[in-house]
């Protein structure tokens, strides 16, 4: 090949990776990356669904080197991961930080006072009942713009948004930032219910190392809690085998929630793109235990960029196995199990208040990593490199924003802190 051509052919290359071109589209592709695959495909049927491989049709074959030592469920070293896909796959390492970071925000005007979010088992009974009131509140209050009809409540607007936006919210750069300010909205709904404290977060790495099993967390009792697992029978499925694309993994719905304070509950929107009432399910699973634990978070913790870290949150499709997000959604089961009616399930706004807080803190052990911001806006063509000027948009939830808004919770107009 003449010099002149290959120089040309090699700026071309380069000029593709940097704004975020396809390394590679085809139906088997071996790639040699930090675990930080792009996959643009039809995900596992559930959010969490362990077993979600058998519905595609194609398989990438994926040497995976991770960038510290793995926890429990990662992959070895230089082991090949066998990722399920469709016919048309994209693989291409995240961008490096830098691609996004073309400038740093002007210093933001910093809060003078923050609301405090704690952990759900540090709140006093009074607190605790107190933020369960302002979740019944919600649902009794009419919708108001939502974006799914059958939406009756204000609570059920919220988990309209975001049945409406998962696919475009999630395997993505905006991941964290997006259900940051979803969360920031969903807390300022529950203040105009009278709760006066900041959203709790649910830290399940506590229920984890204790002797108790998964299913006698704090978070799961009929009294101070949210109630607990479902009972089996109590509750069908609305097709016995549903489509691929409703994401259900049957077999994580055991049935209603019978006891606690949504024993009554009932939900229209659900489970996936279904509409339909219906009970609050749940189906808890001993197992998420190795999901959510301390080495899980403490490997998460160890990621360089926020490309990685981004990828090591948010778990399958794009990591080998689960990880915090997926595994608390998987662990939970039921509702909270699927990938677009999660929020069916008060518990899913304490998960997110964790892995919020999880980001939080490695934003914190690196000054620079305070508006670090990358990753592809979608998983298929077109997309473009998120940066600190992409939207989150919110629609009738509360106010909509930029990523580089939500970076940084201790200026205004975001003003929380975990504690």
């Amino acid at each position: 090949m003449a010099p002149a051509f290959t120089l040309v052919l090699a700026l071309f290359t380069l000029v593709n990776v940097a704004v975020g071109t396809p390394l590679a589209l085809a139906q088997n592709i071996t790639a040699v990356t930090k675990t930080n695959i792009a996959v643009a495909s039809s995900p596992s049927p559930s959010l969490s669904s362990p077993s979600s491989s058998a519905s595609v049709q194609k398989k990438v074959t994926v040497l995976t080197k991770l960038a510290a030592a793995p926890p429990p469920s990662a992959v070895p070293v230089q082991k090949k991961v066998t990722v399920a896909t469709n016919p048309a796959v994209v693989v291409s390492p995240s961008p490096s930080p830098s691609t996004s970071l073309f400038k740093v925000p002007a210093q933001r005007k910093q809060c003078e006072k923050l609301v405090e979010r704690r952990e759900w088992r540090t709140l006093s009974r009074e607190e605790k009942a107190s933020y369960i009131d302002a979740i019944k509140c919600l649902q009794s209050r009419p919708a108001v713009k939502p974006v799914i009809k059958a939406a009756r409540s204000r609570y059920d607007e919220f988990q309209a948004f975001h049945i409406n936006q998962a696919d475009a919210v999630h395997v993505a750069g905006e991941f964290l930032p997006w259900h940051r300010q979803y969360v920031k909205n969903y807390e300022a709904e529950l203040h105009k219910c009278g709760y006066k404290g900041g959203n709790p977060y649910w830290d399940w790495t506590l229920d984890t190392h204790s002797d108790q099993t998964f299913a006698k967390s704090p978070i799961f009792d009929p009294e101070t809690g949210f109630g607990g697992d479902g009972q089996l029978f109590t509750y069908k499925l609305p097709a016995p085998v549903p489509p691929a694309a409703m994401r259900i993994d049957p077999v994580a719905f055991r049935g209603c929630v019978m006891d606690g304070p949504f024993a009554n509950h009932t939900i229209p929107l659900g489970p996936g793109k279904y509409i339909g009432d219906h009970c609050l399910t749940r189906g808890i699973k001993e197992e998420a235990k190795e999901f959510l634990n301390t080495p899980m978070v403490d490997y998460i913790m160890t990621q360089t960029n926020f490309g990685d870290f981004r990828i090591q949150v948010e778990g399958l499709p794009i990591t080998p196995g689960h990880r915090v997000h997926d595994g608390g959604h998987y662990g939970v089961g039921g509702e909270m199990s699927n990938f677009y009616s999660s929020p069916g399930d008060p518990l899913f706004y304490l998960h997110h208040s964790n892995l919020d807080r999880m980001w939080w803190n490695w934003q914190q052990m690196k000054p620079e990593r305070l508006y670090e911001i990358t990753g592809r806006s979608a998983t298929v063509p077109p997309f473009k490199n998120v940066t600190l000027d992409y939207p989150l948009i919110m629609s009738t939830l509360g106010p909509s924003a930029v990523i580089g808004d939500v970076m940084d919770i201790h200026s205004e107009p975001n003003c929380y802190t975990y504690i």
